[in-house]
């Protein structure tokens, strides 16, 4: 199948040999016997591959071993998966006795994925093979988007542009994950938008041009996610992630699962009464945390301060040199950073807490205050045992983030409730 594309700005058509490898994310239809049969054989091979991608080049015998399966069942399972090419059999080992068994190892090379990050100043697009190696990254200044049909229209765009070139060396796309900001049901002055109304119009244009499926999230979701498969949250089972932008998010792992809430909705942190208690927020109430927490709040500090910048960094400049309004500006935006951690402390007694986003570039000059405030505040047993930790400054957990949701699908089964298969 051949993919006819432009870019963004671009009349050059895209001329390459892009192929699709559908079907081979796990997400469930099941309305017959028969359907919940199939569900229940095609868990059992994403169990298999995730064994071989967390632990490496295994015999069947250990892949039964790891996983509970029955050798029979390992055994059909894992002849499957080789015909299909997503997994390879190696040279046998020495074996003094017996058949020398055969080690398994996944094919990265049998399909990649696409994530996309739409920030509010930034998009990045990225693919990466089956194992998480990078194929291709590229950035992009985000557009103005003023309605939820342009997240759409851009997301194609940079789908388009990110396979522009040398597409016939890439393994088939099996997937796309795209991030979007954290959107609201009610508009205030910056016309927020419905997160799934805006999630399913992406869908559908990214499927007008690419014939695989596309899972859509927002920022702090999809920052916990990078955290959990690419980042800290590897050596936790219980975290959360703190996006600190242009907007605070916040993001929960419990048992190495994503915190979701009912009817697609996130946890709107940014928007708890725990900011400045008459200060305008942009959702349309007072006194949220955004007016304190996060690059927008920052901003807003400043001015209310008399302090002219032209954004966050060039109020950290200021800081650096000893300015004492920009030090009080970031002691205070730390205070309140302090307590969304002890926060979360006492309500989800996590293992860690990572400072990420934009935000966390900047966080010699108030990491000290929020340690100091979350301390305070939370409970002297959930703060003693957890870790606050700072994500490194060029991370990509969000883009990150969009590839892994993908790899949920394909390696974990998770999301899956069991009463859709009994």
């Amino acid at each position: 199948m051949r993919l006819a594309a432009q870019s963004p700005g671009s009349d050059i058509p895209l001329d390459g040999g892009l192929t699709f490898r559908r079907n081979l994310l796990l997400i469930l239809n099941s309305s017959t016997p028969a359907d919940r049969s199939d569900d229940k054989h095609r868990i059992r091979k994403h169990a298999i591959l995730n064994v071989i991608r967390e632990q490496g080049s295994l015999s069947r015998a250990e892949i039964s071993k790891a996983t509970g399966f029955n050798q029979r069942t390992t055994t059909m399972t894992v002849d499957e998966l080789v015909e299909e090419g997503l997994l390879l059999e190696s040279v046998s080992t020495e074996s003094r006795r017996g058949r020398p068994p055969i080690p398994l190892s996944l094919n990265r090379r049998a399909a990649m994925v696409m994530g996309i990050d739409i920030g509010r100043e930034r998009t990045v697009g990225r693919l990466m093979d089956l194992g998480g190696g990078l194929i291709r990254e590229l950035e992009l200044a985000t557009p103005p988007i003023n309605r939820p049909q342009r997240f759409a229209e851009w997301a194609a765009e940079v789908g388009r542009t990110t396979v522009q070139e040398t597409v016939a060396d890439f393994p088939p796309l099996c997937g796309i994950g795209v991030g979007i900001p954290n959107v609201l049901e009610r508009g205030g002055r910056n016309r927020l938008f419905d997160k799934e109304t805006t999630a399913k119009g992406i869908a559908e244009e990214l499927q007008k041009d690419f014939d695989v499926e596309v899972l859509v999230d927002t920022d702090a979701q999809l920052m916990a996610l990078g955290t959990l498969w690419f980042g800290a949250g590897r050596r936790f089972q219980n975290f959360a992630v703190i996006k600190l932008g242009v907007s605070l998010g916040v993001g929960i792992v419990l048992n190495k699962t994503l915190v979701r809430g009912a009817f697609g909705r996130d946890m709107e942190f940014g928007h708890m009464p725990m900011g400045e208690p008459d200060a305008p927020c942009y959702c349309g109430s007072t006194g949220c945390l955004d007016t304190v927490a996060c690059g927008w709040g920052v901003e807003r500090m400043a001015r209310a301060a008399g302090i002219k910048v032209r954004g966050v960094s060039e109020l950290a400049e200021l800081a650096r040199s000893g300015h004492k309004g920009a030090l009080e500006v970031f002691d205070r935006f730390g205070e309140v950073v302090g307590r969304v951690v002890a926060t979360i402390l006492n309500l989800y007694s996590v293992e860690a807490v990572v400072l990420s986003g934009r935000l966390s570039r900047a966080n010699d000059l108030y990491l000290e205050a929020t340690r100091r405030s979350a301390k305070h505040h939370a409970l002297p047993g959930a703060f003693k045992r957890a870790e606050i930790i700072p994500s490194e400054p060029n991370a990509r957990l969000a883009v990150l983030g969009t590839a892994a949701i993908v790899y949920s699908h394909i390696f974990h089964s998770h999301h899956v409730a069991v009463e859709d298969l009994i």
